[in-house]
This record gives C-alpha cells, structure tokens and sequence, in this order.
C-alpha cells in the first residue's frame, strides 16, 4: 500500500514538468486517434476491437496514474467532442480515467517489462472495465438487460484478449528500450 502511494506521489510530482505535460497530451491524441481509426467494429455500440489502450498504457510507462488519470478524462471528452456516438454519459469517463490509473499504477517507473505483468494489467481492464462496467454503462444507456451485453463482452474479450496482450507486450518493450536509451526515471 505504501508503494502505491508513493508511486502516485511521484506521479503527481510528474504534472509540474513541461515535458511530462507535453508527452501526455501527445499520447491522449494518439489514444484519441487510434480509438476512431485504428479500430474494428464488428456490432456497432456493441462490438469493437480497438487498439487505442497500447497508447494509454504507454503514457502510463512513461507518467504514471496522476496525469494518465486526469488525460482519460480529457480523452473522453476530447473523443465525444470529434466523434459522437449516442449521448454523453459520465460512465465512459470513469472507464477512461480508470484505465488510465491502472496502467499507470502497474507500468509506471518498472525496471523491466514482463509478460506476466502485461497480462496482469490487460486482465484488470478487462475484468473491472470490460465485463463489469461496460455491459452496466451499455445496459444504463441503450436498454437491454446487463446480461446481454455481458455475454458479447465475454465472447469479444476472450477473442481480444491475446492480441490486446502481445500489441500491450510489444509496444511496452519499445517504450522500455526508449527510456534506458534516454536515461529516463532512472530505476534503483
């Protein structure tokens, strides 16, 4: 517990850097471009495939909970804004702000990348956001039953699953070489 608050302390420290700012704002375009662009939907409102958390994820590596947090708010916003998609609803916030502290907290300042943690961090998402708020969000906005959506959302996770880990896996490593080549958050 003390180190999670310590790693969000260090991450809060990360918001007074012009840098951190800017790499921020730059991952949230990307999460907000690859979210419209680089995604597949297979049932509209209902089944999509996305790729869209490697940048969330990323920018979590890089500046941990706090500002990865505070940019899932901006992102949802900034995404409602350039693509709605049905009304706005606060729910899709709180998943937003929710991935973004979570990889934060489970990437931020790690001396190395490992499968095994990127499986742990795809599988919180997929369990608190995908399989439980989600199919409640859906069910309190477009009118079926929680049970429906859960059981597409099951179906598509376990498909997704795999993929979501080995793009998260891979892209994780890349940011790893980047920031020992740049002496980035040197780890003791």
């Amino acid at each position: 517990m003390h180190q999670l608050y310590l790693t969000f302390k260090t991450s809060m420290k990360e918001g007074r850097r012009a840098q951190a700012l800017v790499g921020v704002a730059l991952f949230t375009a990307l999460d907000v471009i690859l979210s419209s662009y680089a995604s597949i939907r297979i049932i509209p409102n209902v089944l999509t495939i996305s790729f869209a958390s490697v940048a969330v994820a990323a920018s979590g590596f890089f500046f941990g909970p706090w500002l990865n947090m505070l940019a899932g708010i901006i992102t949802d916003n900034l995404s409602y804004i350039l693509y709605p998609n049905g009304p706005w609803f606060p729910g899709w916030m709180i998943n937003a702000m929710f991935i973004g502290f979570f990889y934060g907290i489970v990437f931020y300042r790690q001396p190395k990348i490992t499968l095994k943690r990127c499986i742990f961090a795809r599988l919180g998402v997929v369990l608190v956001v995908n399989l439980l708020l989600n199919p409640l969000w859906m069910s309190l906005t477009m009118g079926n039953t929680f049970l429906y959506y859960l059981s597409v959302r099951i179906a598509k996770n376990i498909i997704a699953f795999p993929i979501d880990v080995a793009a998260l896996y891979y892209v994780l490593k890349v940011c790893e070489r980047i920031r020992n080549r740049q002496g980035m958050h040197r780890i003791e």
